[in-house]
This record gives structure tokens, C-alpha cells and sequence, in this order.
């Protein structure tokens, strides 16, 4: 479905990532609201990326990283969520001393 308008506030947001090479890359902040009858989860915002759209110029982990740190600080995630495919993209940002949210793949 689609809200004309969000929540004023959420119970928990996230930041889910989608890592591209041959694909776009998506990283989408994710709002929580916790219901009785089940939650509810709202798209607030995404950074999409296609290297087909630039030339075929492809992110590397510290671009990523850095689009992680401005969503971090924008939204104040709990979780930021590596695909499972990214091991070098969780290894940056845990090496990282901006990222201060929990990071889990």
C-alpha cells in the first residue's frame, strides 16, 4: 500500500542493503511501527544506485560505506542489514569508526 503520509514517529528503523555489481545497489531505511495485530513497515527513503545510469562506474565499498554513514545520520537506525553477499561491504563498515549502529548479515 501506499500512505500519503508517515507515521510522525516509528518504534524501530533499519537500514536494509541490496549489493549491486551486475545489478543495482539499494540500500532502503526501513520504519517500524509494532501493532497488536501485527507491524507495519513503511519505505521512508532508499539511495539507489545503477552503474548502468553512470557510465558502467561501479561503487566501491568505501562509496557504499559512505551512503551508509549519511543514512545512518540522517534516520538513526538500530541495524544496519548486509545482504549476505556483501562480505567485504560488512567488513568496511566494521572497520569503520563512523558507523555506530549495530551491523548484522
Amino acid at each position: 500500500n501506499v500512505v500519503k503520509e508517515l507515521p510522525d514517529r516509528f518504534d524501530e528503523i533499519n537500514i536494509s542493503t541490496d549489493y549491486g555489481t551486475e545489478h543495482p545497489d539499494v540500500m532502503s531505511v526501513i520504519g517500524i511501527k509494532y501493532n497488536q495485530n501485527g507491524n507495519s513497515y513503511y519505505l521512508i527513503d532508499e539511495s539507489y544506485y545503477d552503474n548502468s545510469e553512470h557510465g558502467g562506474v561501479r561503487l566501491t565499498d568505501s562509496d557504499r560505506v559512505n551512503r551508509l554513514v549519511y543514512l545512518q545520520n540522517k534516520y538513526n537506525p538500530r541495524t544496519i542489514f548486509i545482504s549476505h553477499d556483501a562480505s567485504s561491504l560488512l567488513v568496511a563498515c566494521e572497520q569503520d569508526s563512523r558507523i555506530n549502529c549495530e551491523v548484522i548479515k
